[in-house]
């Protein structure tokens, strides 16, 4: 995974997020001192000792979110355009709005082998995302569950897993995994590992494991060791692995820039071993921004509807002597925001911008 796969392919298609439907975001504040509580799941490293990415959603938050409230109130340049093309939007909006598309559809996609993916949709059941979370051959959730059933309440899609937390019933995900089997027990954690099938149904890449209130799951990748893998993710969780949150400035941009009901991230992702590929092809829908030359980076989106007003958050630390200039930041970020805050402090830069409904809403 490369750095511009994440910090630009991704941002080329935060459009195609507006277009999905998934642009109901909800509160989530801004705040720049707590840890935000799912870093305790973010790796310090990728597969293969490469970059970080992450993306999450604050699922039971947006339970508590009107349909289209968002909708009404995202800053221009994040809407469709009338003849069916889309403004450009700003980069500030453009990333956290693309990591709810990506960690919907990765966590959807990501869990389709499994074969509980569609009682996982079901635990979506109430939010704006149930009608966005349909898997392949399984369609949607949209079944009212009961408090026992399973329960989605926050999503975390990163580079080597998805962790899911909320309610789960581990005994029936066990009964609907096709192709595992129970490997006993780590920690607190029942765990399971697939075996070798035949096309889809080759599950030897893969493994989880479930406690009641989190799944942890991995994502498809080529393997010696899944048991090994998952338990890595795992000791993660507990403290007893390494953290992205364990580097210096890596928990500053989380405590600036992680708190939202949507959030981004990309870390130690070098820009000089990627290039555009047919998947990832060079951005061409105007989201170039000064943040293409930051070594990682952190972005939020959240919506205080109480104050009609959407902010939008951003965190970046850049290489020695690359930092773009408070002037280049101005005039790439948050340009239309009713109120803007924007920090230079050596290699690192954080930018929060604030939208009205009336400046959202201005012709």
């Amino acid at each position: 995974m490369g750095r511009r796969e994440v910090l630009g392919g991704l941002a080329g298609i935060a459009s195609m997020a507006t277009l999905a439907g998934c642009t109901t975001l909800s509160p989530g504040g801004t705040g720049a001192n707590p840890l935000p509580d799912y870093h305790r799941y973010v790796a310090g490293e990728g597969s293969e000792d490469e970059g970080v990415f992450f993306a999450t959603i604050d699922v039971d938050t947006l339970r508590e979110v009107e349909d289209g409230a968002l909708q009404e109130n995202l800053p221009q340049g994040s809407t469709p355009a009338v003849e069916g093309g889309v403004d450009e939007p700003d980069p500030l909006v453009a990333y956290p709005v693309v990591g709810l598309f990506v960690a919907a559809l990765g966590v959807s996609f990501g869990l389709f082998p499994y074969g509980f993916a569609g009682q996982i949709a079901e635990g979506f059941s109430g939010t704006a995302l149930e009608a966005g979370t349909e898997t392949p051959g399984t369609g949607g959730g949209g079944t009212e569950t009961a408090e026992d059933a399973t329960r989605v309440d926050t999503m975390v899609m990163q580079s080597t897993a998805i962790v899911l937390e909320g309610n789960f019933d581990g005994a029936a995900l066990a009964d609907a995994a096709r192709g595992f089997t129970h490997d006993g027990e780590y920690g607190e954690y029942e765990v399971y590992v697939g075996g070798a099938g035949e096309s889809m149904l080759d599950t030897s890449d893969l493994a989880f494991a479930v406690d009641g209130e989190t799944l942890v799951a991995l994502v498809a990748d080529d393997r010696d060791d899944p048991r090994a893998d998952l338990e890595g993710a795992l000791d993660v969780a507990t403290g007893d692995g390494e953290r992205l949150s364990d580097d210096a400035d890596a928990e500053w941009a989380l405590r600036t820039a992680g708190h939202g009901f949507s959030v981004l991230g990309g870390w130690g992702l070098d820009p000089t071993e990627v290039q555009p590929t047919d998947e990832v092809p060079d951005r061409d829908v105007g989201v170039e921004s000064v943040l293409d030359g930051a070594d990682g980076l952190v972005s939020s989106l959240a919506f205080d509807g109480g104050e009609r007003a959407t902010t939008a958050t951003v965190a970046a630390v850049y290489p020695e002597g690359e930092t773009p200039t408070r002037e280049q930041l101005e005039a790439d970020l948050g340009a239309t925001a009713t109120e803007r805050e924007v920090e230079v402090d050596g290699t690192r830069v954080s930018v929060t911008a604030t939208w009205s409904v009336e400046t959202t809403t201005d012709a």
